[in-house]
């Protein structure tokens, strides 16, 4: 059995999809689908079962699966210990994270950790709390890191982090009392209705209607310093909270949120992903 065949059958089963692994692999999917024949004509069998509507592995697949996996990460341990004899870790960590994580969260975060190991390439894909599980299940992300995410199977978490909510208005643009249903006088952006964490507020405040719905916490900050109205802004501990806004905490109607990192359950983490971890978990003062 050649390597990289064993390498296209393991991402095969991941994705579910022999499109969807030729385009993770970086080849055509003829490319691909000869490397499963090869393998089939070897093992006297087919691995997978072609003719449901979703893509599902045979008994015999499901018995090579476990040993290929272990004989790709042995492959890929050799390779980190080959690549790392000048003590710099290498490798790719791919983050599925929401937007406010994004923005407010991770550009520090990423920084110092780029400057502590430059070899450690970071890629960030932009997802909704679905999309964050979607992303591991199916192997596109190695980490999420998110909040809300209400249904979790096969996904492991730990708080690395807390968000709060607030109202930021420009001075003399009203505040709002900490009760829940209590408004400014004058108009609100806040996150469309059917966000995750929209309807979280709204749990707690009751139904509101928004004078502009804004797709991040930085576009409402931005339109609240523009005099648009009071924002209802989520801010992640440690977020830049501009002066030039009159900031009320919300803390006692809104229970803050835990900012979570997110991966697979029984996942082999690579040596970057794991440093990404324990970087981040340093940072923000989370723990396992």
């Amino acid at each position: 059995m050649e390597r990289f065949a064993l390498t296209c059958f393991r991402e095969i089963a991941r994705k579910g999809s022999f499109t969807r692994a030729s385009e993770a692999l970086g080849r055509s999917q003829p490319a691909v689908s000869a490397q499963i024949k090869k393998l089939e004509d070897e093992l006297g069998g087919p691995l997978f079962d072609r003719g449901r509507a979703t893509l599902v592995l045979t008994d015999m697949g499901r018995r090579l699966l476990p040993g290929a996996q272990r004989i790709l990460e042995e492959f890929e341990a050799l390779e980190r210990e080959v690549a790392e004899r000048d003590g710099q870790p290498r490798g790719r960590v791919t983050i599925a994270a929401g937007l406010s994580a994004i923005e407010n969260l991770l550009p520090e975060v990423l920084r110092r950790f780029q400057a502590r190991y430059p070899l450690v390439q970071i890629s960030l894909l932009n997802r909704s709390g679905e999309g964050i599980q979607e992303a591991l299940v199916n192997g596109q992300a190695d980490l999420g890191i998110g909040w809300l995410l209400r249904e979790r199977p096969r996904i492991v978490s730990e708080a690395i982090s807390t968000l709060r909510f607030f109202f930021a208005a420009r001075e003399g643009g009203g505040s709002a009392a900490d009760s829940p249903g209590t408004f400014p006088a004058g108009p609100i952006l806040a996150f469309e209705r059917g966000i995750e964490i929209r309807d979280y507020a709204e749990k707690w405040l009751g139904p509101f209607e928004a004078s502009l719905e804004l797709p991040s916490a930085q576009a409402l900050v931005r339109f609240a310093e523009g005099g648009f109205g009071t924002a209802l802004v989520p801010v992640i501990e440690g977020m830049p909270m501009p002066k030039d806004l009159v900031w009320t905490d919300l803390s006692g109607t809104i229970p803050p949120l835990p900012v979570e990192l997110y991966a697979l359950e029984g996942s082999a983490l690579s040596s970057g992903t794991r440093l990404f971890a324990d970087f981040i978990r340093e940072s923000s003062g989370g723990s396992t």
